[in-house]
């Protein structure tokens, strides 16, 4: 008969399952509030109770684990558009399934005391004293990665921005708002909104001039990005419109020069004036690269 220790349980799995998620989100690129993970790591090892149940076919384990995946997923990273939310859900469940894989592995091929599984539930009986030191340890490495992986970026930072287009680039300081959520629905390409001031030095006359006009039938057929035009559409609360827009070669954001991200974007250029020193508003999905 095997004896299973419910603080034990519930103490190894907490920490397994915080650097299953912690894996997750690294491979998934999505940068998650510390709180979001031990909210996530606590659901993981509430449903790990399963364990005491009466065994179950493979079938069946596969959708409970899938079920549990869902909820842990959505308890870890909300839920924002179907394809991202299944697309952390495969991929959370695929890091769980690799972990109790090698665990299953080791358990048919050596045999070790103290490990027990049983519908996908893994039960490691160590003692208190080695469970203390694991957890300090994990909480060292922690540390390092949130160190070494952490952007240190909140809500409201004022950040550092460069544009590059064709062989140009302009240097401006932006507004981090978690509120901004503007995609381009095609390229699925994150937008920056910029006062125009801060880019114009970017653009031709004639583009400078179909960005301001705020219709894309001004193009002439004959100009140069034309396929980079882009019509933004914004809802606010004191109602909607579109914003003219253009697909730039690169994007850069630093904080305390420190490049934090670098990747492709879209630039939708506003007459709006920002506050002292700010051009533009950049959402999350330009922090998380």
């Amino acid at each position: 008969m095997n004896v299973i220790y419910v603080d034990v349980l519930f103490g190894v799995n907490m920490f397994v399952h915080y650097f299953l998620l912690l894996a997750t989100s690294k491979i998934c690129k999505k940068r998650v509030k510390f709180f979001r993970m031990l909210l996530g790591s606590f659901v993981a090892t509430i449903f790990t109770a399963v364990i005491f149940l009466p065994e179950v076919n493979f079938i069946l384990n596969f959708f409970i684990r899938f079920f549990i995946s869902g909820i842990v997923t959505f308890s870890t990273f909300g839920f924002e558009k179907i394809p991202k939310f299944l697309s952390r859900l495969f991929c959370f469940y695929s890091v769980s399934f690799g972990y109790a894989g090698i665990i299953l592995s080791l358990w048919i091929l050596l045999k070790p005391k103290g490990v027990f599984i049983n519908n996908g539930a893994v039960y490691i009986d160590i003692s208190p004293y080695v469970l203390l030191l694991s957890f300090l340890l994990g909480y060292f490495i922690l540390l390092l990665l949130r160190k070494h992986f952490g952007t240190d970026i909140e809500a409201g930072n004022v950040l550092k921005m460069t544009v590059f287009f064709e062989e140009k680039s302009a240097e401006f300081f932006v507004l981090y708002d978690t509120g901004n959520k503007l995609h381009d629905m095609f390229s699925d390409l994150p937008v920056a909104v910029v006062n125009i001031d801060a880019v114009r030095e970017l653009f031709s006359i004639e583009l400078e001039v179909c960005l301001t006009n705020n219709v894309e039938k001004t193009l002439p057929k004959d100009i140069k990005h034309k396929e980079k035009f882009k019509i933004i559409p914004y809802s606010v609360v004191g109602g909607t419109g579109v914003l003219p827009a253009i697909k730039v070669d690169k994007i850069l954001i630093e904080k305390n020069h420190k490049i934090f991200c670098e990747k492709q974007g879209i630039i939708a250029v506003s007459n709006e004036i920002f506050e002292d020193g700010i051009d533009g508003i950049i959402g999350e999905d330009f922090i998380k690269c």
